[in-house]
Protein backbone atom coordinates (compact mmCIF):
# COMPACT_ATOMS: atom_id res chain seq x y z
CA UNK A 1 0.00 0.00 0.00
CA UNK A 2 1.16 3.55 0.13
CA UNK A 3 2.98 5.40 3.17
CA UNK A 4 -0.33 6.92 4.19
CA UNK A 5 -1.79 3.40 4.34
CA UNK A 6 1.33 2.10 5.97
CA UNK A 7 1.44 4.80 8.71
CA UNK A 8 -2.81 3.82 9.27
CA UNK A 9 -1.96 0.61 10.20
CA UNK A 10 0.91 1.06 12.22
CA UNK A 11 -1.19 3.47 13.92
CA UNK A 12 -3.57 0.51 14.72
CA UNK A 13 -0.66 -1.57 15.56
CA UNK A 14 0.93 -3.30 12.96
CA UNK A 15 4.21 -3.87 13.18
CA UNK A 16 6.08 -4.50 9.56
CA UNK A 17 8.98 -6.72 11.92
CA UNK A 18 6.32 -9.36 12.67
CA UNK A 19 4.90 -11.82 10.62
CA UNK A 20 1.09 -11.93 9.58
CA UNK A 21 -1.22 -14.04 8.06
CA UNK A 22 -4.08 -12.19 5.74
CA UNK A 23 -6.93 -14.09 6.72
CA UNK A 24 -10.25 -12.91 4.09
CA UNK A 25 -13.63 -13.47 4.38
CA UNK A 26 -15.51 -13.49 1.06
CA UNK A 27 -19.00 -12.74 1.03
CA UNK A 28 -19.56 -13.99 -2.27
CA UNK A 29 -21.49 -10.88 -3.45
CA UNK A 30 -20.53 -7.30 -4.26
CA UNK A 31 -21.75 -4.87 -2.21
CA UNK A 32 -24.15 -3.36 -4.67
CA UNK A 33 -27.33 -2.97 -2.99
CA UNK A 34 -27.51 -1.31 0.65
CA UNK A 35 -28.54 -4.88 1.98
CA UNK A 36 -24.49 -6.37 0.84
CA UNK A 37 -23.10 -3.06 2.15
CA UNK A 38 -24.57 -3.50 5.11
CA UNK A 39 -24.06 -7.14 5.38
CA UNK A 40 -20.14 -6.94 4.23
CA UNK A 41 -19.94 -4.15 7.28
CA UNK A 42 -21.45 -5.90 9.25
CA UNK A 43 -18.77 -8.59 9.02
CA UNK A 44 -16.36 -6.76 9.14
CA UNK A 45 -17.46 -5.14 12.59
CA UNK A 46 -17.41 -8.75 14.11
CA UNK A 47 -14.06 -9.50 12.77
CA UNK A 48 -12.83 -5.95 14.33
CA UNK A 49 -14.64 -6.84 17.28
CA UNK A 50 -13.17 -10.18 18.16
CA UNK A 51 -9.62 -9.37 17.04
CA UNK A 52 -9.64 -6.71 19.93
CA UNK A 53 -11.35 -9.31 22.22
CA UNK A 54 -8.23 -11.91 21.53
CA UNK A 55 -5.89 -8.72 22.30
CA UNK A 56 -5.13 -8.71 18.64
CA UNK A 57 -4.90 -5.16 16.79
CA UNK A 58 -8.03 -4.73 14.82
CA UNK A 59 -6.14 -4.46 11.23
CA UNK A 60 -9.20 -5.17 8.79
CA UNK A 61 -10.55 -3.43 6.03
CA UNK A 62 -12.72 -4.55 2.94
CA UNK A 63 -12.49 -4.55 -0.64
CA UNK A 64 -14.94 -5.17 -2.97
CA UNK A 65 -17.14 -8.45 -1.66
CA UNK A 66 -14.10 -9.21 0.79
CA UNK A 67 -13.28 -8.26 4.50
CA UNK A 68 -9.86 -8.81 4.87
CA UNK A 69 -7.65 -9.06 8.29
CA UNK A 70 -3.98 -9.25 9.40
CA UNK A 71 -3.99 -12.21 12.11
CA UNK A 72 -0.40 -12.11 13.64
CA UNK A 73 -1.61 -15.24 15.45
CA UNK A 74 -2.96 -19.22 14.81
CA UNK A 75 -5.52 -18.48 18.39
CA UNK A 76 -6.16 -14.75 16.77
CA UNK A 77 -7.62 -16.97 13.15
CA UNK A 78 -9.68 -19.13 15.46
CA UNK A 79 -11.44 -16.29 16.90
CA UNK A 80 -11.60 -14.19 13.79
CA UNK A 81 -13.63 -17.56 12.43
CA UNK A 82 -15.87 -18.22 15.54
CA UNK A 83 -16.81 -14.62 15.05
CA UNK A 84 -18.35 -15.11 11.39
CA UNK A 85 -18.65 -19.15 11.40
CA UNK A 86 -22.68 -18.86 11.96
CA UNK A 87 -23.18 -16.68 8.72
CA UNK A 88 -22.45 -19.39 5.62
CA UNK A 89 -19.07 -17.57 4.93
CA UNK A 90 -15.70 -19.26 3.68
CA UNK A 91 -12.73 -17.53 5.21
CA UNK A 92 -9.13 -18.58 3.84
CA UNK A 93 -5.79 -17.30 5.29
CA UNK A 94 -2.17 -17.23 2.94
CA UNK A 95 0.71 -18.37 4.87
CA UNK A 96 2.53 -15.61 7.78
CA UNK A 97 5.02 -13.42 6.30
CA UNK A 98 6.46 -10.30 7.39
CA UNK A 99 6.73 -6.81 6.05
CA UNK A 100 4.28 -4.93 3.72
CA UNK A 101 5.34 -7.37 0.59
CA UNK A 102 4.94 -10.12 2.78
CA UNK A 103 1.25 -9.00 3.21
CA UNK A 104 0.44 -8.84 0.03
CA UNK A 105 1.73 -12.03 -0.76
CA UNK A 106 -0.11 -13.37 1.87
CA UNK A 107 -3.12 -11.78 0.20
CA UNK A 108 -2.51 -13.03 -2.98
CA UNK A 109 -2.58 -16.63 -1.56
CA UNK A 110 -5.62 -16.83 0.14
CA UNK A 111 -7.19 -15.35 -3.06
CA UNK A 112 -5.85 -17.96 -4.58
CA UNK A 113 -7.69 -20.19 -2.49
CA UNK A 114 -10.90 -18.83 -3.18
CA UNK A 115 -10.63 -21.26 -6.40
CA UNK A 116 -10.62 -24.13 -5.07
CA UNK A 117 -13.08 -24.04 -2.07
CA UNK A 118 -17.05 -24.26 -2.56
CA UNK A 119 -17.88 -24.32 0.56
CA UNK A 120 -18.27 -22.41 4.32
CA UNK A 121 -15.46 -22.91 6.43
CA UNK A 122 -11.73 -21.57 7.13
CA UNK A 123 -9.24 -22.87 4.80
CA UNK A 124 -5.44 -22.22 5.62
CA UNK A 125 -3.08 -22.16 2.72
CA UNK A 126 -1.47 -25.55 4.11
CA UNK A 127 -4.69 -26.93 4.11
CA UNK A 128 -5.37 -27.05 0.44
CA UNK A 129 -1.85 -27.77 -0.80
CA UNK A 130 -2.96 -31.24 -1.45
CA UNK A 131 -6.13 -30.48 -3.46
CA UNK A 132 -4.36 -27.68 -4.96
CA UNK A 133 -1.35 -30.52 -6.49
CA UNK A 134 -4.05 -32.77 -7.66
CA UNK A 135 -5.12 -30.26 -9.41
CA UNK A 136 -2.07 -29.43 -11.06
CA UNK A 137 -0.66 -26.15 -9.43
CA UNK A 138 2.38 -25.91 -9.78
CA UNK A 139 3.14 -23.85 -7.14
CA UNK A 140 1.52 -25.80 -5.12
CA UNK A 141 3.92 -28.86 -5.53
CA UNK A 142 6.93 -27.00 -4.57
CA UNK A 143 4.71 -26.04 -1.34
CA UNK A 144 3.63 -29.62 -0.72
CA UNK A 145 7.36 -30.70 -1.23
CA UNK A 146 8.64 -28.29 0.90
CA UNK A 147 6.07 -28.97 3.87
CA UNK A 148 7.09 -32.67 3.78
CA UNK A 149 10.65 -32.15 3.28
CA UNK A 150 11.42 -28.87 4.98
CA UNK A 151 11.38 -29.94 8.87
CA UNK A 152 14.00 -32.85 7.66
CA UNK A 153 16.26 -30.61 5.77
CA UNK A 154 16.93 -28.78 8.70
CA UNK A 155 17.52 -31.33 11.62
CA UNK A 156 20.67 -33.04 12.10
CA UNK A 157 21.06 -36.01 10.02
CA UNK A 158 18.00 -34.99 7.53
CA UNK A 159 19.74 -36.67 4.66
CA UNK A 160 19.42 -39.74 6.32
CA UNK A 161 16.05 -39.31 7.48
CA UNK A 162 15.31 -38.56 4.18
CA UNK A 163 16.83 -40.84 2.56
CA UNK A 164 15.19 -43.45 4.59
CA UNK A 165 11.51 -42.10 4.56
CA UNK A 166 11.73 -42.42 0.72
CA UNK A 167 12.99 -45.77 0.41
CA UNK A 168 10.36 -46.94 2.63
CA UNK A 169 8.15 -45.37 0.27
CA UNK A 170 9.67 -46.72 -2.84
CA UNK A 171 9.88 -50.30 -1.04
CA UNK A 172 5.60 -49.99 -0.81
CA UNK A 173 6.36 -49.23 3.03
CA UNK A 174 8.19 -52.36 3.61
CA UNK A 175 11.37 -51.93 6.53
CA UNK A 176 12.81 -55.09 5.62
CA UNK A 177 12.95 -54.32 1.92
CA UNK A 178 14.29 -50.42 2.86
CA UNK A 179 16.62 -52.33 5.29
CA UNK A 180 18.41 -54.01 3.22
CA UNK A 181 18.59 -51.72 -0.07
CA UNK A 182 20.54 -49.38 2.80
CA UNK A 183 22.38 -51.89 4.15
CA UNK A 184 21.28 -50.90 7.92
CA UNK A 185 19.45 -53.17 10.57
CA UNK A 186 15.42 -52.71 10.27
CA UNK A 187 15.00 -51.29 13.76
CA UNK A 188 17.73 -48.72 12.77
CA UNK A 189 15.04 -48.00 9.76
CA UNK A 190 12.07 -47.72 12.16
CA UNK A 191 14.13 -45.09 14.67
CA UNK A 192 14.07 -42.92 11.63
CA UNK A 193 10.72 -43.60 10.91
CA UNK A 194 9.72 -42.57 14.26
CA UNK A 195 11.72 -39.67 14.31
CA UNK A 196 10.42 -38.67 11.26
CA UNK A 197 7.00 -39.09 12.17
CA UNK A 198 7.77 -36.52 15.43
CA UNK A 199 9.62 -34.06 13.09
CA UNK A 200 6.47 -33.70 11.07
CA UNK A 201 3.60 -34.63 13.51
CA UNK A 202 2.10 -37.37 11.30
CA UNK A 203 1.32 -40.44 11.62
CA UNK A 204 2.89 -42.08 8.86
CA UNK A 205 1.09 -45.74 9.14
CA UNK A 206 -2.31 -43.59 8.64
CA UNK A 207 -3.07 -44.26 4.94
CA UNK A 208 -4.10 -40.96 3.74
CA UNK A 209 -0.56 -40.09 4.97
CA UNK A 210 1.09 -43.00 3.01
CA UNK A 211 -1.04 -41.16 -0.22
CA UNK A 212 0.85 -38.19 0.32
CA UNK A 213 3.94 -40.39 0.44
CA UNK A 214 3.58 -41.78 -2.64
CA UNK A 215 1.82 -38.90 -4.02
CA UNK A 216 5.49 -36.87 -2.95
CA UNK A 217 7.99 -39.62 -4.27
CA UNK A 218 6.13 -39.15 -8.16
CA UNK A 219 6.79 -35.13 -7.43
CA UNK A 220 10.28 -35.46 -6.51
CA UNK A 221 11.49 -37.97 -9.15
CA UNK A 222 11.52 -35.26 -12.06
CA UNK A 223 11.92 -32.57 -9.88
CA UNK A 224 15.73 -33.82 -8.75
CA UNK A 225 16.67 -34.19 -12.60
CA UNK A 226 16.77 -30.39 -12.98
CA UNK A 227 17.82 -27.43 -11.44
CA UNK A 228 15.83 -26.21 -8.35
CA UNK A 229 14.76 -26.32 -4.92
CA UNK A 230 14.79 -29.56 -4.48
CA UNK A 231 17.49 -30.78 -7.04
CA UNK A 232 19.81 -31.71 -4.52
CA UNK A 233 17.46 -33.91 -2.42
CA UNK A 234 19.54 -36.42 -0.85
CA UNK A 235 18.97 -39.96 -1.19
CA UNK A 236 16.07 -39.31 -3.68
CA UNK A 237 18.62 -40.70 -6.60
CA UNK A 238 19.27 -43.97 -5.29
CA UNK A 239 15.26 -44.46 -5.32
CA UNK A 240 14.59 -43.02 -8.19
Amino acid sequence: GSPQELERARALGYDPARSYRVAVVALGEPPLTVEAFQRREQIALRVRRALRHSGAAPLVATLHDQVIALVERAEHLEDLWCAVADCGLTAVAGRPYAGPEGVRRSYREACALLEYVDRPGLFRYEDLVLERVLAGDSEARKVFIALWLGPLERTRHGDRLIETLLGWVRHRFSVNDVATALGVHPNTVRYRLEQVGELLGRDLLDPDTQFELQLLLRLLTPSVRRNGAHDRVPGTDRFA
